[in-house]
């Protein structure tokens, strides 16, 4: 019998009744005859690798075929409704062939622009078995109908590996209405011990006016990466906080799963015991993992809130694996929200980045009140324009035009814009109704980033080697610079990674263009071809061998973002430098995958592409500026170290008290860019008002400089 720390008998003979009617046959006569079902997945693959392979009949791949997408139309209802999510999934060693023989996490998620996805039906499928699950989702009635995207995920390292089939259930019914309004508010694919603190993970939500009742539907399960007594089999702590006040703590566990032997066919076996059956941390294989729904209309009144996930003593990372927590959470409610209406448009942009031209870049559309959140149950029609034609928009990323009609019906929307040819120019978001404040016109600069043709890339002449590598011959060193995207170098040592190439002369160089996981097209086959955007390497740094043999930084980056706009990064030096060796230095990748590492000489200065102010002095110590500035969700500092010195950069309330520190190091010459997200040390977003970057630096002789600029934060 398992600890009553881990859940009462009350609780446990709940989950049974739930997983007993998990069980019962798949048809829809548990229906009634007037049910509409929507069959939004059918039988569909999803697998690890040759995504493309696989699109048919409306559905797409992403993450290399872990994940399939589908946007179709729901149908539309005048009445209560239940709606049943139904998933099939099976892997394909149920058809006699290959397939994944492992329990693995999947979810079925409605993705909307502006929510966090929402995870329908979240499951762990069976030990290479079958598993027909089912779950209500009724409270989401408001949110399922109309034109939607829905994903669904298995989290499969093989291919083949796995068909799921997925179904939504309308049933008219005579009862107290549907839930007013739902809204999703969290999800996190992987939550590790360094996302969890005194503050943190929290986010912000906006709770309806004349909202009347609130509940929060909270999913969580326990995993481990090497199979030790932790976090899948040793349950921990699940703490849920509303504006700094605990209000649910909890030990999500399940005991039942030698209920589901006949979903796991391939579970290893010790006698009478299945691997399968062993209790574990808010999940079984082969069934759905139950959500925990709270009514919290008490802590969350009409307005903005803050509300905590966190998982307490989450495992850390050590040289055989580490424990993570899968998470998400969305809220509904009920009331009577018709009336709750935006007053203006807020468009999530840095107005002060530098684009590269012919890479379409994302732009965030919100309506929000005053609280500076959007207001999801709003609708509206927005036109976005730019003064200069050339700069065009798109809502698919397929057709492009100036100006963009574009309707938003959950308060957000997420628009595309690219150029063809360096540019600078403004665009502005308007309200065809006239009903909002539009934004003042926000500046937008595209650069041509990418080299061309006659341009040498000094790699191709140079000799690779690395501090690993995943296969010797197919992901070796030299794959990184032999100018094909069908090819990388791979390395998975559980430590910092460094590729190192050593030119056949001393060469002049500024430039650097790294490849990242989502710029490569590995063939069909090759275990790249699964390689995708949320693989980019994250912090990095180039470096040089100097004339003593030490390597020395000639820049740093950090938080390179792991989705499209981080595939190809491109870095600029302030001044040309002279090196034969040169290497890249990986500090914070999964598993580093680097298609191709790019070094040129570009007469233009390349200086310009940092944005940095005219009239810098180039032998003192600079705070050349923050963009954007106001703010209101990242702001990139800047900072010019005239030689090698220790910098500290803080930022410093009106008070004099320091709210976060973005640096803090030994820094080289050169230009170095570090990004505040508008949140203290301690992970909590900042409130906004005006605050002061602080800027100290001393040299070798211990000579300090001091620099102060104030930066604006706008929620």
């Amino acid at each position: 019998m398992p600890p009553t720390t881990h859940t009462s008998f009350a609780a446990l003979a709940l989950l049974c009744l739930l997983a007993a009617l998990a069980l019962l046959p798949a048809a829809h006569p548990l229906f009634a005859q007037d049910s509409t079902v929507v069959r939004i997945f059918d039988a569909h693959p999803i697998h690890f690798g040759e995504a493309a392979r696989y699109d048919a009949g409306g559905v797409y791949g992403e993450e290399g075929g872990r994940i399939i997408r589908r946007e179709l139309d729901l149908p539309a209802f005048s009445g209560p409704v239940r709606i049943t999510a139904r998933v099939l999934v099976y892997s394909t060693l149920q058809e006699g062939g290959d397939g994944d023989p492992w329990d693995r996490a999947g979810a079925v998620m409605l993705s909307i622009p502006g929510m966090e996805h929402i995870e329908l039906l979240k499951f762990i499928t069976g030990f290479g078995g079958r598993s027909d699950l089912r779950q209500d989702v009724s409270d989401l009635a408001s949110l399922l109908s109309g034109r939607r995207t829905i994903r669904g995920f298995v989290d499969t390292w093989v291919s083949p590996g796995w068909k799921l089939t997925f179904d939504l259930i309308y049933t008219p019914i005579s009862a107290t209405a549907n839930p007013a309004w739902a809204n999703g508010v969290y999800h996190n694919w992987g939550m590790t011990t360094p996302q969890v603190g005194p503050d943190k993970p929290s986010v912000k939500v906006n709770i309806p006016p004349a909202a009347s009742q609130v509940w929060l539907t909270y999913y969580t399960s326990g995993h481990c990466t090497d199979g030790t007594d932790a976090d899948e089999f040793v349950s921990k702590d699940n703490v849920i906080s509303v504006d700094g006040v605990e209000l649910y703590r909890y030990k999500p566990w399940r005991s039942d799963c030698k209920n589901f032997r006949t979903r796991n066919p391939r579970s290893g076996r010790w006698g009478n015991t299945w691997s399968s059956d062993y209790s574990r941390s808010g999940w079984c294989p082969g069934d759905i993992v139950y959500p925990l729904r709270l009514d919290l209309s008490a802590a969350l009144t009409p307005g903005p809130h803050t509300i905590r996930y966190a998982v307490e003593n989450i495992r850390p990372a050590d040289a055989s694996g580490t424990g993570y927590w899968r998470v998400s959470s969305y809220l509904s409610g009920a009331g009577d929200v018709a009336s709750w209406r935006p007053n203006r448009i807020a468009i999530g942009f840095e107005s002060g980045k530098i684009h590269p031209v012919g890479t379409p870049g994302p732009v965030r559309i919100d309506l929000v009140d005053d609280s500076g959140l959007p207001v999801f149950v709003a609708a509206a029609e927005i036109r976005i324009s730019a003064s200069n034609p050339e700069l065009l928009f798109s809502l698919d990323g397929i057709v492009w035009t100036n100006p963009l009609d574009c309707a938003i019906t959950n308060g957000s929307a997420q628009i595309w814009m690219k150029s063809s040819s360096a540019l600078q120019t403004e665009f502005t978001a308007a309200d065809l109704n006239g009903l909002l404040a539009s934004p003042q016109p926000l500046t937008v600069t595209f650069y041509d980033f990418e080299v061309g043709p006659d341009e040498i890339n000094l790699a191709l002449t140079a000799a690779a080697r690395a501090d690993c590598e995943c296969n010797t011959v197919s992901e070796n060193a030299q794959k990184a610079i032999d100018g094909s995207l069908a090819t990388k170098w791979c390395c998975n040592n559980g430590a910092p990674d460094w590729l190192e190439l050593t030119l056949p002369d001393t060469a002049a160089m500024n430039y650097f263009v790294i490849r990242h996981a989502g710029a490569g097209k590995a063939p069909a086959g090759d275990p790249g071809a699964g390689d995708g955007p949320g693989m980019n390497s994250a912090d990095f740094t180039i470096q040089l061998l100097d004339s003593s043999g030490s390597w020395r930084n000639a820049l740093s980056v950090r938080d390179n973002p792991a989705d499209q706009s981080g595939s190809v990064s491109y870095h600029a030096l302030p001044e040309k430098v002279e090196s034969r060796q040169v290497r890249l230095y990986l500090t914070k990748p999964d598993v580093s995958r680097i298609y191709e590492f790019e070094i040129y000489y570009r007469a233009s200065s390349p200086v310009r592409l940092e944005d940095v102010e005219e009239g810098m002095q180039p032998e003192r110590l600079q705070l050349v500026g923050a963009w954007p500035n106001p703010f209101n969700s990242s702001a990139a500092i800047r900072l010019f170290v005239p030689e090698l010195m220790e910098v500290r950069a803080s930022i410093m309330n009106s008070r004099g008290q320091l709210v976060a520190q973005v640096a803090n190091g030994t820094l080289p010459r050169g230009l170095h860019t570090f990004q505040w997200q508008g949140r203290t040390d301690a992970g909590q977003a900042a409130a906004s008002g005006i605050y002061y970057i602080n800027v100290l630096g001393v040299d070798a002789a211990g000579q300090r400089s001091l620099q102060v600029r104030p930066i604006t934060l706008m929620r």
